[in-house]
């Protein structure tokens, strides 16, 4: 009975350590506690370290983690997708979007062989995310953010919102004028 009382207490007492490895960090919960995702982000949960690549194929993961609480998740593309992806700018933090974002989206930072995923949320519409790679990778042992070899986004069911660009306007405008002609048209035949 003894026995089983000491092993017991034994494998509770690794059970955080276990816990721990799985916390998107190298160094305990850094990401979740004190990192700056940029102003009108908000931090919400993430996974990882998690070995090797993500080209886009970790949307069935994300999805199993968080659809049932923040909805379906959609691959939006990576940042070492021709043209950046769904990204402007990918040369160190802030990754800008191409186009504003809001509610529940997920962002894979991969560095060396590991990436791990975070999923963020923003009320309004923001067009960058800060980032760093402490909870990806721990540089060698560095404990010091390592380079960035492409972050992939999966936007949240409220995702990318859709600003037109200037030719829409135009082309809503003539659309609007030639209902309006033909219904002059009409009236006069």
């Amino acid at each position: 009975m003894l026995k089983k009382l000491v092993f017991t207490l034994a494998a509770a007492a690794m059970m955080p350590a276990v816990a721990q490895a799985q916390t998107c960090s190298s160094n305990g919960a850094f990401q979740a506690a004190i990192f700056e995702w940029g102003i009108g982000i908000d931090y919400v949960d993430c996974f990882g370290p998690r070995s090797g690549n993500d080209n886009g194929s970790e949307t069935d993961a994300v999805n199993a983690a968080w659809e049932g609480d923040y909805g379906t998740f959609t691959l939006m593309g990576s940042s070492d997708d021709a043209g950046n992806g769904p990204f402007t700018s990918t040369d160190g933090s802030p990754l800008v979007f191409d186009s504003p974002i809001s509610g529940y989206f997920a962002l894979t930072l991969k560095q060396a062989n590991f990436h791990s995923i975070y999923l963020l949320y923003a009320q309004d519409p923001v067009s960058s995310v800060n980032w760093n790679t402490l909870g990806v990778a721990n540089n060698g042992g560095a404990d010091e953010p390592g380079k960035l070899s492409h972050a992939v986004l999966y936007a949240g069911p409220a995702g990318m919102s859709t600003v037109p660009e200037p030719s829409t306007y135009v082309l809503m405008g003539s659309g609007l004028v030639a209902l309006l002609g033909a219904a002059r048209f009409r009236r006069r035949a």
